[in-house]
């Protein structure tokens, strides 16, 4: 087995020699980088390398003074000089030290260099039609390593033009946009996304590569955990119409070509534009985060980033709070009924409004906790209550859209009441609680007395009778009540056109929503507003 150090400035070069050469093929069990002459020689004093293929221009310690470095411990240590400078100089001061061979980076050919592996080690190493066809593969994929130094690590402007050249990336547009593509499927979840392989992954490098040679200037390359990066180039004098016209075309081609080849959504996340590459890495994080709205909006969409709209925490947090803190006071009065829609309300109507994931872990995580609170309290454990096994949190993560985590709280919370809630604590008898339960959760839904009636197979003229004993109201004043202060809250913390909140709240039109709410309010819901 034998050892190798790889010294270069650039990360990108060091990369491109481990994929143009299989040195797990050749033996190699160490492989040890260093990213000047300076960090290369302190490795080199721990422990011998039987190979060093170094770069000559370097910072803090140059390639020749490194190498005359090496030869004042070890004049037979074995050297190969790997430049981007075909500088007779430089070749003939390289000679003087005894490397063993001076090549050129662009042009130096793979079959060559391991053929002077071969003489120094003193073996036999031949390349056959596999190793061809990696090689092609390797240099294929290059680019990778180039654009993620970019955004990862930055390189010097004084040297990007350079660099881009160098690398051969397609980035001359005056302005960009980064798009992070996320590939997902049936089995993928928030908690963990089933990874894709490498035929997928060059599947989709290779058909996102071809659209973006058709639609414009850009580069592609995968990212990790099935993200995908893209760079793409954007005019400079275009409308904001026309823009986004551009971006979503280009997404939309790049969705349709993974489409064809496989059964895999593509959630595109679109970072404001730019024009200046030293901010690539802000623009990354940028597309990163407004990906994440699928789980609000659904998978296989495109998001932009300007577009979405970003709220103050100062004004989010306690919102949140207070209905969080509604729910505690719900639970230990035993009060079940309210608190499905208050469940409703955050996830479906406060969450979505939110738009920023970080809100929805941060509610996940408080109303989990509520509910563990409450069943301890009782005694019991929420995991055999929920009949759940390890963390519930990492359950609901389980879920992908806010929907889906909406109606598994709405479960858990079911289950509870079922088995914690004792005779005593029922205020009402089995069916005007049942009709309670259905008008707090489904009060965004057409309910008359019929359906209520045929939903539980009772009487419809009984039913109307011990409601109207027990709770004091009809069942239609009941209703309208519980809507009129859902729609209060939608006043009061939210944005939403009146029309918007009528149809959230189930009036069905928008005058009947005006006439009720000034008859229980006593003031029209635009006043309200205003009053407030």
């Amino acid at each position: 087995m034998y050892s190798i150090l790889i010294v270069d400035d650039e990360k990108p070069a060091r990369e491109l020699i481990k994929m143009k050469i299989d040195l797990d093929s050749l033996g190699f069990n160490i492989i040890d980088e260093a990213r000047d002459g300076q960090e290369a020689l302190e490795l080199y004093k721990e422990k011998y390398h039987d190979i060093i293929v170094t770069d000559i221009e370097m910072p803090v310690m140059g390639g020749l003074e490194f190498i005359q470095n090496i030869r004042d411990i070890n004049n037979e240590q074995s050297i190969i000089i790997l430049s981007c400078h075909e500088n007779f100089l430089f070749a003939k001061k390289a000679i003087k030290l005894g490397v063993e061979d001076y090549l050129i980076k662009d042009s130096f050919d793979v079959e060559e260099i391991y053929t002077l592996i071969s003489r120094i080690l003193k073996t036999d190493i031949t390349i056959n039609d596999s190793d061809d066809i990696k090689i092609k593969e390797d240099e294929d994929n290059h680019k990778d390593i180039a654009i993620k130094t970019l955004i990862y690590e930055g390189v010097n402007k004084d040297i990007l033009p350079e660099y881009l050249q160098k690398y051969h990336l397609n980035l001359n547009s005056e302005y960009y946009v980064l798009m992070y593509i996320e590939i997902g499927s049936k089995e993928m979840t928030l908690s963990g996304i089933k990874g894709l392989d490498k035929i997928e992954i060059r599947t989709i490098l290779s058909r996102c590569r071809a659209v973006l040679k058709t639609v414009g200037k850009g580069e592609l390359c995968y990212d990790e955990n099935n993200g995908f990066i893209c760079v793409y180039g954007v005019k400079s004098n275009i409308s904001k119409m026309n823009y986004l016209k551009d971006i979503n075309s280009a997404a939309n081609r790049l969705r349709t070509a993974v489409h064809q080849s496989m059964d895999k959504s593509m959630t595109i996340g679109v970072s404001s534009s730019f024009n200046n590459i030293d901010d690539i890495k802000l623009h990354y994080d940028e597309a990163k985060e407004v990906v994440q709205n699928k789980i609000f909006m659904g998978y296989d969409r495109t998001f932009f980033y300007n577009e979405t709209k970003k709220l103050d925490g100062d004004y989010i947090v306690p919102i949140l709070n207070m209905k969080l803190e509604k729910i505690k006071e719900y639970l230990s009065q035993g009060n079940f009924e309210p608190i499905y829609g208050e469940i409703r309300d955050i996830f479906l109507q406060k969450l979505k409004g939110f738009m920023q994931y970080n809100y929805l872990k941060y509610t996940n995580w408080e109303l989990i906790n509520i509910l563990l609170e409450y069943c301890s309290s009782k005694d019991k454990s929420f995991g055999q209550i929920c009949e759940i096994e390890g963390s519930p949190f990492e359950k609901l993560m389980l879920k992908n859209t806010v929907d889906e985590m909406c109606s598994w709280f709405i479960e858990q919370v079911n289950k509870i009441e079922d088995k914690l809630k004792s005779k005593d604590d029922q205020i009402y008898s089995y069916y005007v609680s049942k009709c309670i339960n259905y008008i707090n959760k489904n009060y965004d839904k057409n309910i008359s007395l019929s359906n209520l009636a045929d939903e539980y197979g009772i009487n419809s003229a009984y039913l109307a009778r011990i409601f109207k004993k027990e709770s004091g109201k009809s069942i239609s004043d009941y209703t309208t009540t519980i809507r009129i202060e859902h729609a209060k809250d939608l006043i009061l913390t939210t944005d939403k056109k009146l029309y918007e909140i009528s149809d959230l709240t189930g009036f069905g039109s928008t005058q009947r929503f005006y006439l009720l709410f000034k008859k229980v309010v006593g003031v029209s819901p635009g006043e309200f507003r205003k009053s407030k």
